[in-house]
C-alpha cells in the first residue's frame, strides 16, 4: 500500500509577524484570517450613530467607531469640530459632483484618502472660506 499525501500542505509561518497561516480555501483546503485582521478589537468596528446638520437638515451618520476617531483627527487638525467639518465637506462635494450617492461611504474613504496622505501634504484639506 502506498502512502497518500495530505489533502492540503502544512499550515507555514508567515514573515509577518510570525502569524500561522494556513493555505487558501478551495480545493479541499480550509482558511482562517490572519490574526491581525481577525484578532482586532470589536471595539474598532462598533457602530457608532452621531446627530449632524448638514446644509441645514438634522440628520444622523452612523459609521464604525475607528472611521469617527480619524473624522475627528482630521477636523482637530483644520481647527473644527466633527460636525463643522463634516458639513463643510458634504457642501464641497455638492459643489463638485452634487448629491453623493452614498455620503457615508464617501467618508469612509476620505478616512482613507487622509491616511494615505503623507502629513506634510496635509494642509488645507478643505477649501478656504
Amino acid at each position: 500500500m502506498t502512502e497518500r499525501a495530505p489533502p492540503f500542505p502544512a499550515p507555514q509561518k508567515s514573515a509577518i509577524m510570525g502569524v500561522t497561516l494556513l493555505p487558501p480555501a478551495g480545493r479541499g483546503r480550509t482558511e482562517t484570517m490572519c490574526r491581525i485582521f481577525a484578532g482586532q478589537d470589536p471595539d474598532r468596528y462598533t457602530l457608532e450613530t452621531r446627530r449632524m446638520r448638514l446644509n441645514g437638515q438634522s440628520t444622523s451618520i452612523r459609521l464604525e467607531i475607528s472611521f469617527w476617531d480619524i473624522l475627528d483627527e482630521i477636523a482637530a487638525g483644520e481647527g473644527l469640530s466633527t460636525p463643522a467639518f463634516v458639513s463643510k465637506l458634504h457642501a464641497e462635494v455638492l459643489e463638485l459632483h452634487g448629491e453623493p450617492a452614498n455620503f457615508t461611504s464617501l467618508l469612509r474613504c476620505t478616512c482613507l484618502v487622509h491616511r494615505e496622505t503623507p502629513p506634510e501634504a496635509r494642509t488645507g484639506q478643505i477649501a478656504a472660506e
